[in-house]
């Protein structure tokens, strides 16, 4: 599986710009031991991510080279965690980017009540 990524380039200065990041295509991280692989379907885009690759908020300033942060609900598409199952429907800091791999304890939210939903973004 392809994973698209939007990397953060660099730190931007006045409006954001194209140049501030780079799009990058990479095979989809396998999920390690107690870790889950979660399918992106909706990511969003608001405005405490300006500050995010800016500078330090009350997270610590998005690294350059890295994925840019941000919230996004998906599915799992893999599980090495039993309390995750292949199929949940799941909310978190997951970055823009097709597919991550993380541990969920404390990161992901199960989001089943949305499979309805998501159904449509499949």
């Amino acid at each position: 599986m392809k994973n698209r990524q939007w990397l953060l380039a660099r730190r931007p200065h006045g409006a954001i710009q194209d140049s501030d990041f780079n799009f990058v295509e990479t095979d989809a991280p396998p999920p390690g031991e107690g870790e889950v692989l979660v399918r992106n379907l909706m990511l969003s885009c608001d405005p405490t991510q300006r500050g995010w690759i800016a500078f330090g908020t009350y997270l610590p300033a998005v690294k350059i080279g890295e994925v840019v942060r941000s919230g996004g609900a998906g599915r799992i598409v893999a599980s090495n965690n039993p309390g995750f199952a292949v199929g949940d429907v799941v909310s978190g800091l997951t970055g823009w980017q097709d597919y991550v791999a993380m541990n969920p304890k404390g990161q992901l939210n199960s989001r089943n009540e949305g499979k309805q939903l998501l159904r449509v973004a499949d």
